[in-house]
């Protein structure tokens, strides 16, 4: 049995159709198509995301060796999550930041240090009996006093 074949035993198994398969591992349905008929092998990346989407051996997967689907899942993303209690989007999240280019992670690192650094902006309505101008002012001078903070904290 080819991996393609295999792909296509794990999908029925599943009950998925080609589209739901691909959308849960985020290839396109034709990718699924061209793997399941053998007209392309899986990337390493989409052996990865079916392995860990599914839960699958993946020696199974790939040689067809062992059980279709992996024993207890002892990763250790699965021991973050539960020891943080992430969600599946959550989870989600760090598995495609793992599996990203450096650049990329550097980028995302970035982001969140600055994230980190400013408060949340606070949205409230104007109140009444209160110019568009006064409001625009009294804006100004809470964003001024945030970035005060933020500068004496972080020289502290």
């Amino acid at each position: 049995m080819t991996v393609g074949e295999r792909i296509k035993k794990l999908r029925q198994e599943k009950h998925l159709t080609q589209q739901k398969l691909a959308d849960s591992i985020g290839i396109k349905q034709n990718s699924v198509a061209l793997i399941e008929s053998g007209k392309r092998n899986p990337s390493e990346q989409t052996v990865t995301f079916i392995c860990r989407e599914f839960h699958i051996n993946e020696n199974w997967l790939r040689n067809g060796e062992g059980e279709m689907f992996a024993s207890e899942d002892t990763s250790i993303l699965s021991q973050l999550a539960a020891q943080y209690g992430l969600d599946d989007g959550q989870l989600a999240l760090i598995k495609n930041f793992l599996i990203l280019p450096d650049k990329y992670r550097a980028a995302i690192v970035e982001i969140a240090k600055h994230l980190a650094d400013e408060p949340a902006p606070v949205v409230e309505p104007k109140p009444d009996g209160i110019s568009d101008e006064e409001w625009a002012i009294l804006q100004e001078l809470r964003k001024e006093k945030t970035r005060n903070a933020t500068a004496s904290r972080s020289y502290a």
